[in-house]
């Protein structure tokens, strides 16, 4: 498990600048280009198996046989016997190589399977799983399963799979995995896969936490019901105990656990919410819990000792900054499913931007690679706040030092946007691009509605330069067309989330 803590310490490494906006950005371009040019998405690379006996032994022979003129010619024995692994009958298909495995991957990164495979051994994993939450009613299924089974949506030779994930009002965990049978050795083809063992997968995978695993993970259904009349007491606040309360409402509240890298309890908590989000976060890690740069927010049901979602930041200093060099990092946040779509997740994000804006400390907030479901949640917080703020009072269209964009902000409007609501520069013109949009819409202004386009697409072009330029210049305007249709869609989501007195 310290192996997985140390990945995610480094993809949760502070970036400078505006590297995460960018990135969010630029996925925009990747997505609808996909869609355009029909190009498929790559699998994620596995860690390879041991190879079977018969070309392992082949291979040592072949390298201690190597001496003198021999050695190029072993070399390629072993090369051989390498590749004779990963083809091998019953051989891990993770040995494959990069390229093997992406000749044999559809437009959605799932392996294809021969026509010829036996279709009661083939099991889609998100129809076979199901997770279920003490005290949320009904049950629910993952949006991600591919960092706890196979890396794409298929299990391949178990037949009747099926894998129940049943989790405690404070996340402890009972997971219950079964099938009827593996498809038999006598029966396969050398070009049928068979996957891991299921319940080895689930054994390996990152819903184990990296903290007080043994008490927080069980396959025994007697310790998981002594856990779960446990956390149901009032009294179960493993980690909250002086916890803040930041905010609350008749349905639920925010509570801030402080100084999580000193107290074991917190520790705990944070690493069972982490191994929780698999489920739900594409790109899940579980962070060193260890640092003291990290803060944990847990929202808490009002009626109930049940957590139903939590956020992590991350804040540091950026060293391309002298002044108020302190910045905070949004970099998980997950509400259950069964409770989306209730603005509890706005909610929360906003007090982050709130207390960040009270703090003279702080520099900006930024977010963590967002997926395209928080893209629209920010924005919407975001642009609330500039209104409530009232900080694009004084800038107009007409406040542009490019001749060509006459959208876009002058420096010292920015900067001011910036440092009242703590937002980075990229959000503050994409606000600004909102609330243009707005009201050249409410007003039918239709010069500055093609005064915007244009805007935006030569922004669009220029954040996507690299892509772009490969792109037939016969198709670069229809592309754009499509970019600049789906950055609208995304302005009209997040508007329909801002309340509507502050869009009069």
């Amino acid at each position: 498990m310290s192996d997985n803590g140390d990945e995610a310490r480094a993809a949760k490494r502070p970036r400078t600048g505006e590297e995460g906006e960018r990135e969010a950005a630029s996925s925009i371009f990747s997505s609808v280009m996909q869609r355009l040019m029909g190009g498929g998405a790559a699998a994620a690379a596995a860690a390879p198996t041991a190879a079977p006996a018969a070309a392992a032994a082949a291979a040592t022979a072949a390298a201690a046989g190597a001496s003198g003129g021999q050695q190029q010619q072993s070399l390629e024995a072993v090369l051989a016997a390498a590749a004779a692994a990963a083809n091998a009958p019953g051989a891990d298909p993770q040995n494959a190589t990069n390229e093997d495995e992406q000749d044999n991957l559809d437009d959605e990164g799932n392996r294809i399977l021969p026509e010829d495979y036996p279709q009661e051994y083939v099991n889609v994993v998100k129809d076979c799983v199901e997770i279920e939450v003490d005290g949320a009613q009904g049950t629910m299924t993952p949006l991600f399963t591919h960092q706890v089974f196979t890396r794409d949506k298929y299990l391949l030779g178990y037949k009747g799979f099926k894998a129940k994930f049943s989790y405690t009002k404070r996340w402890r965990l009972l997971f219950q995995v079964s099938h009827e049978g593996t498809l038999p050795a006598s029966q396969r083809k050398p070009t049928w896969e068979v996957d891991k063992e299921p319940i080895d997968m689930v054994r390996d995978s990152g819903l184990l936490p990296i903290n007080g695993e043994k008490a927080s993970v069980t396959e025994d259904p007697t310790i998981f019901a002594k856990w779960k009349a446990e956390d149901q007491q009032a009294d179960a606040e493993l980690g909250l105990q002086g916890a803040t309360t930041i905010s609350s409402t008749d349905t639920d509240e925010l509570l801030l656990c402080q100084e999580v890298c000193s107290n074991e309890e917190r520790r705990i908590l944070m690493s069972r919410l982490q191994a929780m989000s698999f489920w739900w976060i594409e790109t899940a890690q579980q962070t060193d819990a260890e640092d003291p740069r990290w803060s944990l927010y847990v929202i808490r049901d009002a009626s109930q000792p049940l957590i139903i979602g939590f956020l992590t930041l991350f804040e540091f200093h950026n060293p391309m900054r002298v002044e108020d060099p302190l910045t905070w990092r949004i970099c998980q946040v997950v509400v259950l499913p069964v409770l989306q779509n209730q603005g509890i997740g706005q909610r929360i994000v906003k007090q982050i931007y709130l207390r960040a804006i009270a703090d003279p400390k702080v520099h900006e907030v930024n977010v963590e690679e967002p997926c395209p479901a928080f893209v629209r949640l920010r924005d919407a917080v975001e642009f609330s706040l500039c209104l409530e703020n009232n900080v694009f009072e004084d800038v107009s269209p007409k406040d542009a030092t490019d001749e060509k964009d006459t959208n876009h902000m002058d420096d010292a409007s920015r900067d001011r946007v910036c440092k009242t609501v703590k937002i980075t520069r990229k959000q503050a013109q994409r606000c600004f691009d909102m609330l243009v949009l707005h009201r050249a819409e409410k007003s039918k202004d239709e010069t500055a509605l093609r005064r915007l386009r244009l805007a935006l697409k030569r922004r669009i072009f220029a954040l996507n330069l690299e892509g772009v330029q490969d792109l037939p210049r016969e198709n670069l305007k229809q592309n754009l067309e499509l970019l600049y249709e789906d950055l609208v869609d995304q302005f009209h989501s997040a508007l329909r989330r801002v309340p509507s007195d502050l869009l009069a």
